[in-house]
C-alpha cells in the first residue's frame, strides 16, 4: 500500500513536496506540506494528490495545476488551459455579430481576441454589446476597447 508521501512523489516528482510528519486519518484532513520554493502551506491529501499543489506555484505553471513529471523525467503541465475567444464577424446586413467560442472559430472573422479567463471574455462581450450598435464603422473602436481588457486575470501567467 502506498503512503501519502509516495503518492505525492509519483504525482509531482521525488521531493517536490514534503508531508509534515503526522498521521493522516482521512483524505479530507488538513495537513501541512512544504513547497521547496514557497515554504509551508495547508491542504488536504485529496487536493494534493489530485494536482492542486502549492497556491503560489499555480499561477506560474498554468491554470492552477503544478508541473508534473512524466515517467521519463520531463515536465508536463497538469491540465491544459482553456482558451475563450471573443470574435466579431460580418452579418448578412451591414452590421456585425459578436460572440464567444472555445476554441476560437476556424472561419474567418473580422476580429478575434483570446482570453484565458471565461468571465473576462463574457464581460468583454457584454461590454461590446451594450456600448456599440455593432455596425461595421464601429469595428475599430470595438477592437480598441477590447484590446484594453487583459486576456488573463491579474496574478495569472499566460501560457499563450
Amino acid at each position: 500500500m502506498q503512503t501519502l508521501q509516495d503518492k505525492i512523489d509519483n504525482a509531482y516528482g521525488l521531493g517536490q513536496y514534503i508531508v509534515e510528519p503526522k498521521t493522516v486519518r482521512g483524505s479530507k484532513d488538513k495537513i501541512m506540506i512544504t513547497c521547496p520554493q514557497h515554504g509551508w502551506f495547508i491542504t488536504t491529501p485529496d487536493n494534493l494528490v489530485y494536482n492542486a499543489g502549492c497556491k503560489k506555484c499555480r499561477g506560474v505553471n498554468g491554470r492552477g495545476y503544478p508541473i508534473k513529471k512524466r515517467q521519463n523525467g520531463t515536465a508536463q503541465l497538469g491540465r491544459p488551459r482553456s482558451v475563450y475567444a471573443l470574435f466579431i464577424e460580418a452579418s448578412n446586413s451591414n452590421g456585425l455579430t459578436a460572440g464567444v467560442a472555445s476554441p476560437a472559430p476556424a472561419r474567418p472573422c473580422l476580429y478575434v481576441k483570446e482570453f484565458t479567463d471565461r468571465k473576462a471574455c463574457y464581460a468583454a462581450l457584454n461590454l461590446v454589446r451594450k456600448a456599440f450598435t455593432l455596425r461595421r464603422e464601429d469595428l475599430q473602436d470595438i477592437a480598441a476597447l477590447v484590446d484594453m481588457i487583459p486576456a488573463a486575470p491579474r496574478g495569472h501567467a499566460s501560457s499563450h
